[in-house]
């Protein structure tokens, strides 16, 4: 006789699963004016490699000042194969010019592209032209 095991589920497999196919509520949260994302999509965002961060250089002074964090994206590209074509670099060095807050792009040790500093505002865009954007359009 088989008995069933309470599964324990954590948080973020909850909202993965209730996340229609990880769309969570990204496009909705798009379109309104607030400059961060709730938790439950900044949970579904990190599987399409976006990241939700706050300017930890201002963090102290806008607390002080009684203002809200500054919020912004960092995108985490894939390389596959661990190759990039000239024309793909091409692209990021573009898109961390204009989106980026310090028009930088970062290659990391994981052999990964990273543009930090990328607003909220500017995320589909950014994504559309980087040609990974199809997912929240």
């Amino acid at each position: 006789m088989k008995t069933s095991i309470d599964e324990k589920v954590s948080k973020v497999e909850i909202i993965k699963r209730q996340g229609r196919h990880l769309r969570g509520t990204i496009k909705e949260a798009l379109q309104d004016e607030e400059p961060n994302f709730s938790e439950d999509n900044i949970q579904v965002l990190k599987f399409h490699g976006v990241y939700q961060q706050d300017d930890r250089d201002l963090r102290a002074q806008l607390k002080k000042e009684g203002k809200e964090r500054h919020y912004s994206m960092m995108i985490r590209a894939r390389i596959p194969g661990d190759v990039l074509t000239s024309d793909q670099y091409l692209v990021f060095d573009r898109l961390a010019d204009e989106y980026t807050d310090y028009k930088n792009m970062r290659i990391t040790t994981r052999q990964t592209l990273q543009l930090h500093g990328i607003l909220k505002g500017d995320l589909k865009t950014t994504l559309k032209k980087a040609g990974v954007g199809e997912h929240f359009a």
